[in-house]
């Protein structure tokens, strides 16, 4: 009777041990602990797949709004900058105008003309940089409208 006591116990016992031993994969090192349940990989739980759409196109177009504000911020300071280099051209060239009477170099002329068509390519960039500034406020404004559609719009019901 004691050895059939003994016996019964080992099987209920140490039986899920062989029989994991078998069974086990040492490949799939996650399969290893199925025995401990706090040591079982966590999975993640099911998620609605139209919160999911939600979530994703409510945060895409805030990815994007961010982008644009971030392209708006270095368009600006690009702008800022050539500006100011605009406006030191200037103070040079009413320098060299100036500064006619009072020098006897020969090529001032040519100083002049030459200061002249940097201010000229300096506008021209200024106009760009403008126009790269305006159409990136456009594109900001559409994607703060796509976020706001983006919440507003509800899938599944």
């Amino acid at each position: 009777m004691k050895t059939h006591f003994i016996l019964l116990l080992l099987l209920i016992f140490a039986f899920p041990f062989f029989a994991i031993a078998q069974n086990s994969d040492m490949s799939k090192p996650e399969l290893q602990h199925t025995l401990y349940p706090w040591m079982e990989p966590k999975l993640p739980k099911k998620i609605d797949s139209n919160k999911n759409l939600y979530k994703g196109k409510v945060q895409r177009a805030k990815n994007r709004l961010a982008r644009e504000e971030q392209r708006l911020i270095k368009l600006g300071q690009k702008e800022w900058e050539i500006e100011l280099d605009l406006r030191a051209q200037l103070e040079n060239l009413k320098q060299l105008e100036n500064s006619t009477e009072k020098s006897g170099d020969p090529d001032h002329q040519k100083n002049i003309e030459k200061a002249k068509i940097q201010i000229a390519k300096s506008q021209e960039k200024l106009n760009k940089a403008k126009t790269e500034v305006e159409l990136s406020t456009k594109i900001l404004n559409d994607c703060e409208i796509a976020l706001k559609d983006a919440r507003l719009v509800k899938y599944g019901s």
